[in-house]
């Protein structure tokens, strides 16, 4: 992970929920790899994209991982409670943040969209009959519509209603940013609102920043899951 990369900050050792989910995603990739590897006739296309999504899986969490810790960083130096009260400087702050923190939550929703692809995929759903464009979400209930791996699929349905409350709240700025207005034209706005409304206090950063961690935990939890059944699958068809 790279994640202290981009405030010019020394590099810790991964640790915690990220590092168990890190861990469980490669021992299936490695285990994956050599057994593609193995494969006289090369590996199937089926394994072989399994890897591929794998391979960027990691490196999608990563990249979340990345933006949480950086909006994260910038929300700790906003300390005034409306732009007008701010510096230069700390206006900058606080735009990095925006910036940061609206990253984190779209990379968010499409780190369970690459989920629930890696999971159709794995586990023969066939989904894209149901739905061409189908989301994580659209996974689970045709797992339970399937009774494709049943206790996964329950474990996996409790994460989701777990987390409800935060993956709703971001759900629904995400899909605003992605759906209605892009983000240039909604900073812009803001700038435009705040010079005639100067005193009009910013957004809940702790608050919403709490929710983009939580949202962060359920991936990693769901990650976990996910991983540790599918390197249970791949053992025991190679056993």
């Amino acid at each position: 992970m790279l994640k202290k990369l981009l405030l010019n900050e020394p590099q810790p050792e991964e640790s915690g929920l990220l590092r168990e989910a890190s861990q469980d995603i490669e021992r299936f990739r490695r285990r994956l790899h050599d057994y593609n590897g193995r494969q006289k006739e090369g590996a199937t296309p089926k394994y072989r994209r399994i890897e591929l999504w794998t391979s960027g899986l990691m490196m999608s969490l990563s990249e979340l991982d990345q933006s949480v810790y950086a909006a994260g960083r910038y929300a700790e130096r906003i300390r005034k409670t409306s732009l007008s009260n701010m510096t230069e400087e700390e206006q900058q702050d606080y735009y990095l943040h925006v910036y940061y923190y609206k990253n984190a939550f779209i990379r968010l929703f499409s780190l369970f969209d690459k989920i629930g692809y890696f999971l159709n995929d794995l586990l023969d759903l066939q989904t894209e009959k149901t739905k061409p464009r189908f989301s994580y979400f659209t996974v689970l209930r045709q797992m339970q519509k399937n009774h494709t791996e049943e206790k996964l699929a329950n474990t996996l349905y409790s994460l989701k209603d777990r987390y409800d409350e935060p993956l709703r709240k971001l759900r629904e700025q995400r899909n605003t940013e992605i759906h209605f207005m892009n983000a240039e034209m909604q900073d812009d706005l803001l700038r435009v609102y705040e010079k005639y409304n100067p005193k009009e206090p910013l957004e809940n950063v702790k608050q919403n920043m709490a929710d983009l961690r939580q949202g962060l935990e359920a991936a990693l939890h769901t990650l976990r899951e996910v991983f540790t059944e599918s390197y249970r699958r791949i053992a025991e068809s190679q056993a």
